[in-house]
């Protein structure tokens, strides 16, 4: 009995505990934003025009993934060491150049993927609607790479409330815009 009452008094095991229910409870709120939004969309623009966005939709967060090269996973681990030992300046020296490279190349992605959305369109998908909305959504790449940035890095940061609320609020709300 004395084991358990000091597992719960350790203050790990509560941050474990306190963290884990704030990102469940937001990643709830996130399902349910990110369903009101498939809703809307799908009322909004009519089924074939929902399939478009979605496919669009998911074009764009595999290129913004691709353009992340793998950074959102060493944020995370960069920053929270960095974090433990207060070495603040690593923390903003990992955060800044974290940012800066995830800008420049999903931008360079975000040129590349408008310049031939006709051919990924046509020669792809076989879907020649698609042309228009992959070329207005290309706006989109970057600022999903910088929220998962900055998720990632808060979740380095053990601000796991604030991250999942970037991750699973932010983006469906984005999205809406």
């Amino acid at each position: 009995m004395e084991f358990v009452n000091n597992y719960f008094k350790n203050h790990h095991f509560l941050e474990i505990a306190r963290g884990s229910a704030i990102a469940f409870v937001l990643k709830g709120i996130g399902a349910v934003m990110a369903f009101a939004v498939s809703v809307f969309v799908a009322r909004t623009l009519g089924v074939d025009n929902t399939g478009v966005f979605f496919l669009t939709t998911t074009i764009i967060f595999v290129t913004a993934s691709i353009g992340r090269f793998g950074l959102d996973n060493v944020v995370i681990r960069f920053i929270s060491s960095n974090a433990s030992t207060e070495k603040w300046s690593g923390v903003k020296s990992v955060f800044a150049s974290s940012l800066f490279i995830v800008v420049v190349l999903t931008g360079f992605l975000s040129v590349i993927v408008y310049v031939f959305a006709e051919q990924i369109s046509l020669a792809i998908f076989h879907k020649p609607e698609l042309i228009i909305p992959l070329k207005w959504m290309t706006i989109r790449i970057i600022p999903f790479s910088v929220i998962t940035i900055v998720s990632e890095s808060l979740r380095g940061l053990k601000k796991i409330g604030w991250s999942q609320m970037t991750e699973n609020i932010w983006t469906p709300a984005f999205t809406l815009l």
